[in-house]
């Protein structure tokens, strides 16, 4: 028999990023003391970087936790790297 429902509606295409791996960038992050951010100059090292909940929230999530997609992996002038 044939249905008369409509077929699923297809997934909305990922909003295009700003960056792309290669461009120079600046970041805020937090200074040492924690009291407020500073601007970090790197460059875009990945972009829509699979991080699990473990990783995420530094505990241990047994059977793998949820798969989050963080925009961009960024390697600071500095030597560091942020998500």
């Amino acid at each position: 028999t044939s249905s008369s429902r409509p077929p699923p509606a297809a997934k909305p295409a990922a909003k295009p990023r700003r960056f792309a791996a290669g461009d120079r960038v600046a970041c805020a992050v937090e200074d040492p003391s924690d009291a407020y951010s500073v601007w970090a100059a790197g460059t875009v090292v990945a972009v829509d970087v699979p991080l699990d909940e473990a990783t995420l929230y530094g505990e241990h999530v047994s059977g793998g936790g949820a798969t989050h997609t963080l925009p961009y992996r960024v390697q600071l002038d500095s030597g560091a790297a942020v998500l």
